[in-house]
């Protein structure tokens, strides 16, 4: 989403506390700027079959 030009968006980040984008959302978790150990730990635990809330369980995992 481009916070720039969606306003809910913008208040969705802010009210989780996040003050710098991008702002990645995995799950339960989330974090905001480029943090390439935590996108590693999210890539490893899709890897390992935690389905993302977004996927439907019967779509075979992109290529």
């Amino acid at each position: 989403m481009d916070l720039s030009r969606d306003e809910q968006a913008l208040r969705t980040v802010t009210a989780m506390g996040h003050l710098q984008a991008p702002v990645v959302v995995d799950g339960d978790e989330s974090w905001s700027g480029f943090r390439p150990d935590l996108i590693k730990q999210a890539a490893v635990r899709s890897a390992a079959g935690r389905a993302s809330p977004c996927a439907s369980s019967t779509s075979p995992p992109p290529p």
